[in-house]
């Protein structure tokens, strides 16, 4: 029951190291937004997930509502910060018995910076390099943060149409745990690919779908962690986006097993 405990814990607090992309996708593009320019997306990704063991049946819910600052250095550059909200909720009901136990807690989360370089851009191709450091602004205790400083590179590229996109990422990133609970049960190199897609469906709304995998979390696991995401992009006008989606695990792991529900604005400066 420890062990399974730790690593749920484990699986929600590595939702937020996860670097956010253009939502709702994961998987980033190689543009950029253009000296001076800047771009704030304010979202909230809902997971939740239910276990039963012991004859006591646990729901775990984990709210991360962030937003995500990007400012255009030069018209190849842009700085990126990452600022997470996270909170934990945990429903215990044990077997025959009218008895609800609930945990929450909520606090800020490891703040991401990242710098998104475009080497290369020539018609409809572009190319990027996105390093990142995640810093341990969060309590490691509460499962809010790691507690030590990590750090992750991202190759990019994109493929651009008049009314499609095709997104490429490889990356890898490079977690580091204080907690001994934490880093006995994860891996601290973790490699990922992944391919996303748009198209537009008619005029500012556009369809978005995105399928990636990566090393698992759980030292012990015996296959990577896949997901495959959908969702719908809506401008509202040049200045403003909605986006709305979903994710699902494809293959069931004890640490991605669970939904998540994707939904946010994007606002252009």
């Amino acid at each position: 029951m420890q062990k399974k405990t730790v690593l749920l814990a484990v699986a929600f607090l590595l939702c937020s190291i996860q670097a956010f992309a253009f939502m709702p996708f994961i998987t980033d593009n190689a543009g950029t937004q253009g000296k001076g320019r800047a771009q704030i997306e304010v979202g909230i990704k809902t997971t939740r997930d239910r276990q039963f063991l012991n004859n006591t049946s646990s729901k775990w819910t984990t709210s991360i509502a962030s937003a995500t600052i990007s400012y255009g250095l030069s018209n190849n550059i842009d700085l990126i910060a990452d600022l997470p909200f996270k909170t934990h909720k945990l429903k215990k009901i044990p077997n025959n018995e009218f008895i609800l136990i609930l945990e929450e807690t909520s606090a800020i989360s490891d703040i991401t910076l990242q710098i998104k370089w475009r080497f290369f851009n020539n018609n409809c191709l572009g190319l990027a390099l996105k390093p990142s450091i995640t810093l341990p602004s969060g309590d490691e205790n509460k499962d809010h943060g790691t507690g030590r400083v990590c750090e992750g590179i991202t190759l990019i590229a994109t493929r651009e149409t008049r009314n499609t996109a095709l997104n490429i990422n490889l990356g890898y990133t490079h977690n580091d745990y204080r907690l001994d609970r934490v880093s006995s049960v994860s891996n601290s190199s973790l490699w990922k690919a992944s391919v996303a897609s748009e198209l537009n469906l008619i005029g500012n709304l556009w369809a978005a779908g995105d399928i990636g995998t990566q090393t698992s979390q759980e030292k012990l696991a015996m296959s990577n962690t896949s997901y495959i995401l959908g969702g719908l992009i809506f401008g509202l006008d040049d200045e403003t986006d909605i986006n709305i989606g979903i994710k699902k695990p494809l293959n069931k792991t004890d640490l991605d097993s669970s939904t998540t529900f994707i939904g946010g604005v994007t606002m252009f400066f």
